[in-house]
């Protein structure tokens, strides 16, 4: 029979086949959002998916998304710090809902997370750590369908998807405060990577408002500004997602490009595994060999299929929507046709002006 081929031994052989994961001594990208359960999430998948099929330096991207890099059993505050020390981009996501909790923080206030990266990520960019600090900006999410029906749709601008990120509620409303839990938790983490030098001080008078107003200095991607095609209402969403990706993998490209010549920063200590030494080939090394390509390729095709049905259930659940919405206005339709036929029976049983009426 042949050999038993443990998973972590897959992961080593066909590592370039599967989707990347766990921690690193350096990325190219570092993701930087909120959890908000909507376009920011959807935004930080895409592009960790999208990212990780291209090619810099003739290898793949290596890009740090929390949800596929962070181990169990770590401390992740210290292990997103140092995974966003060690990169050489770093694209914030820098949103309304993003902003939201931050408009409530005060001086006393508990750490966030995400100011947090976004302190580290000016200091470390001003500090010349970082090769490069590249937004990408939305403000609320708007309905496209809800674009006023008289204006032509061979003349009128597709329908916006989002907001401006300066209108009302944007950074320029967010508290001047300095929280004390963030400004501490950023000074332990430039000590402990050997970056005090180039950081500690410019932390200093670094408030809520002025972490994002420095991060929205550096030029990105304005979604707001995006040109789209003209598509129906109910597919403007998809034109506008799949639009927003392809500028900011782009522009995420060219930076990327430009500094190519430069090596990425690496962790004081890298902590990359070792691969595993392949077994002495045996009797039956042909046939362990072809059942690790098999099981890789099995796990390949079951990941294109887990990601091919959360699609699936995405498109259902818009034409489920759909059709509860013609039905809608079919049923409007129908009550309007009706209520047009009892006023035209009403009206003729009315009297003719100047008709003479016999008792």
């Amino acid at each position: 029979g042949g050999r038993r081929v443990e998973g972590k031994e897959l992961q080593t052989r066909f590592e370039g086949w599967l989707p990347p994961r766990g921690l690193r001594s350096s990325y190219d990208v570092f993701l930087s959002y909120r959890w908000t359960g909507g376009l920011d999430d959807e935004i930080a998948e895409g592009l960790f998916f999208r990212l990780s099929e291209e090619v810099v330096d003739g290898r793949a991207v290596q890009v740090f998304w929390d949800r596929q890099r962070l181990e169990h059993g770590r401390n992740f505050q210290a292990d997103f710090a140092g995974a966003l020390a060690a990169s050489r981009v770093v694209v914030p996501l820098v949103s309304q809902r993003a902003l939201t909790r931050m408009h409530r923080l005060k001086a006393e206030s508990g750490c966030d997370n995400l100011l947090l990266e976004w302190t580290l990520s000016v200091v470390l960019q001003q500090g010349g750590v970082l090769s490069a600090l590249l937004p990408i900006m939305f403000g609320a999410e708007l309905d496209p369908q809800a674009t006023p029906k008289d204006i032509s749709a061979d003349t009128a601008s597709p329908p916006a998807c989002v907001a401006s990120l300066f209108a009302a509620g944007g950074p320029g409303s967010l508290p001047e405060v300095m929280v004390a839990a963030v400004h501490h938790e950023a000074s332990a983490a430039l000590h402990s990577l050997g970056h005090a030098a180039q950081g500690v001080s410019r932390l200093e008078g670094l408030s809520v408002k002025g972490t994002v107003g420095a991060l929205t200095k550096y030029l990105g991607v304005a979604a707001w500004q995006l040109s789209l095609s003209h598509v129906p209402p109910d597919h403007s969403v998809a034109e506008f997602k799949r639009v927003l990706m392809e500028e900011a993998v782009r522009q995420i490209m060219a930076v990327l490009r430009a500094s190519a010549s430069s090596a990425p920063p690496s962790l004081p200590t890298p902590r990359q595994p070792q691969p595993t030494p392949d077994p002495a080939p045996g009797p039956s090394g042909g046939q362990s060999d072809a059942l690790a390509v098999a099981t890789a390729a099995v796990e390949v095709e079951r990941l294109k299929l887990q990601r091919a049905e959360s699609e699936l259930k995405k498109v259902e659940a818009q034409a489920v929507k759909a059709k509860a919405e013609a039905e809608k206005a079919r049923a409007e339709a129908e009550k309007a046709k009706a209520e047009a036929e009892l006023a035209r029976a009403q009206a003729s049983l009315k009297p003719r002006s100047g008709a003479c009426v016999i008792l």
